[in-house]
């Protein structure tokens, strides 16, 4: 018993030499801001893939939008095929662009897949030094706190559909979690530039954060079921 207390103790004082170490190692440009080597690796390749689809989509243009394709519809589209959302409001032109498409949603479910697993990694970390087990309040406000950023993210969603799209709260609200969600039912009415440059971020935003709080959520109710059965 004496040494699994003296083990739990060292742990933050191992941890915190460790994150000093890494800060040591790190190049200023990470220091700078604050970005681990990991996830300066996944914003870069984020920011290259979504690059290289919104070029493919200008030059290739849609069916839908006879003339010169915006990078702005582009890019709104790169985001929505990366995310697997699916409005299915746009198909691009040429047959052959249908292999790209199909390469561009496999590489985004890779990427995502990637950050996910990072988060997962994390998560159990940190429910690994917090053992034994929470009370049941306190797990009741970690519940909370951990869905309160995507209950925010829904409530700008439901916003954006009531006052720009004009729709109801019962569509508003099915466009902020089907979107989130990736179930895409809901798509948007207006096409203007700034409609789906919004669509777009709320996407980018919106996909990972449901995930990685249902991840943490899946965590915290495991993590409760556990405690009452000891």
């Amino acid at each position: 018993r004496e040494l699994l207390l003296r083990n739990a103790a060292y742990r933050p004082a191992q941890k915190a030499q460790e994150q000093e170490r890494r800060l040591v190692e790190a190049s200023t440009f990470e220091q700078i801001l604050g970005l681990s080597g990991s996830l300066r690796r996944f914003l870069l390749t984020t920011v290259l893939y979504l690059s290289l689809g919104t070029a493919f989509y200008t030059f290739i243009g849609f069916e839908e939008l006879p003339g010169i394709t915006s990078p702005v519809v582009a890019f709104y589209f790169s985001v929505e095929t990366a995310l697997a959302v699916g409005f299915g409001v746009l198909t691009p032109r040429g047959a052959w662009s249908a292999f790209f498409t199909a390469g561009f949603v496999i590489s985004g479910a890779a990427i995502l897949v990637n950050f996910l697993s990072g988060v997962v990694a994390d998560l159990l970390e940190d429910a690994a030094e917090k053992r034994p087990w929470a009370p049941s309040a306190s797990g009741r406000w970690s519940l909370i706190f951990s869905l309160l950023p995507l209950l925010c993210w829904w409530l700008v969603g439901t916003a954006f559909g009531r006052v720009h799209e004009g729709w109801g709260w019962s569509r508003a609200v099915l466009f902020a979690i089907s979107a989130t969600s990736t179930v895409g039912i809901q798509g948007l009415d207006s096409k203007d530039e700034l409609s789906l440059l919004f669509c777009a971020i709320y996407l980018l935003v919106g996909v990972p954060l449901y995930a990685s709080v249902l991840a943490r959520v899946s965590l915290l109710v495991a993590n409760e079921l556990v405690k009452r059965r000891q």
